[in-house]
Parts: C-alpha cells; structure tokens; sequence
C-alpha cells in the first residue's frame, strides 16, 4: 500500500504530541492523497516483449493535502499541499532489490497504491 494512502499515516498524526484527539475539538485536521500514475511507453514494450526481463518505468506523481478546518466558524484556517514524485522500475530482476532496499533505506518505498484518500 502507498505510504501517503495508509492506515501508518493516522496511526503517526493520532499518536503526534503536535495533536490532541478530542471528539468535542473546535477543529479538524483532515489528510487527502491522490496518486497517478505515467508509464514510459517503450519500456512497456520491450517488458512485455521480453516477458518481464526488460524493466518497465513508471513515474508517480502524489499529492497530499493537509487541512486544518474551523467546526464553530465553518471555515478553512489552511491548507498545506505537499506533490511528491517518484520513479519506479519495473522487472523480474528488480525484485530481490525489493526484499533488500527497505532493510537499508528508509526513503524506500516499495508499495503502490494509486486510489484516492481522505480522512478526518
């Protein structure tokens, strides 16, 4: 699963000192992530050509929105917007890499996930 579209993501805002959790809050801290997704058209071809052993690429562009909204005044207070980008390949032999990188990186994101979110 994408990391921006997860169950992680509640889970780290919920247990934040930034935040207190309260069902009586005059404010709601809402999250919202769509993911897309471009795939390189040639690579697509060579990989289905050579059944998987040619890499595929693909570049996702995310967005993740933050905002923070006033229950008693029904207004926005802010929106924060973050685009993330990233390239992902594609093959057979990628997949060993797939088991290793998340061991030795921390900014490995091996999961895709390309639906919509929003949570409250």
């Amino acid at each position: 699963m994408n990391l921006y579209n997860s169950s992680v993501v509640e889970y780290e805002l919920a247990k934040s000192k930034l935040f207190g959790l309260s069902r009586t809050s005059k404010m709601d801290l809402t999250y919202t992530t769509t993911t897309g997704y471009n795939h390189a058209g040639i690579s697509v071809v060579l990989f289905l050509i050579t059944l998987g052993i040619f890499p595929s690429f693909e570049e996702s562009h995310s967005t993740v929105t933050f905002t923070i909204y006033d229950k008693e005044n029904k207004k926005t207070i802010r929106d924060y917007t973050y685009p993330i980008r990233g390239r992902r390949i594609i093959s057979w032999l990628t997949i060993p890499f797939y088991i290793v990188l998340p061991i030795v990186s921390k900014s490995f994101d091996g999961g895709s996930n390309d639906t919509i979110s929003n949570a409250c």
